[in-house]
């Protein structure tokens, strides 16, 4: 499929949903990109998904909310397995 079909596709699709705005891929797939990497799904995981050849060009087109990092880092924070006696 094409960019531009898949285009034609949300396009259509979003008038259906009678959605404001303008819907593109890119929106899409950085929304789903963001939506994996907040359900813990493995970056490496999402850079191959995206046919990124640089870990670090996945990482910076991902927002990730704070919140949601915050959480991350908490639970999983390395101090979370020590144990202080």
């Amino acid at each position: 499929m094409s960019e531009q079909s898949i285009r034609n596709m949300l396009h259509s699709y979003q008038e259906k949903a009678h959605l404001p705005g303008n819907i593109t891929p890119h929106m899409f797939r950085h929304s789903v990109a963001t939506y994996l990497l907040e359900e813990d799904v493995d970056i490496a995981y999402i850079q191959k998904l995206l046919g990124h050849s640089s870990i670090k060009t996945t990482q910076i087109y991902i927002h990730v909310a704070s919140k949601k990092q915050a959480e991350l880092l908490k639970e999983r924070h390395p101090r979370n397995k020590m144990s202080i006696r």
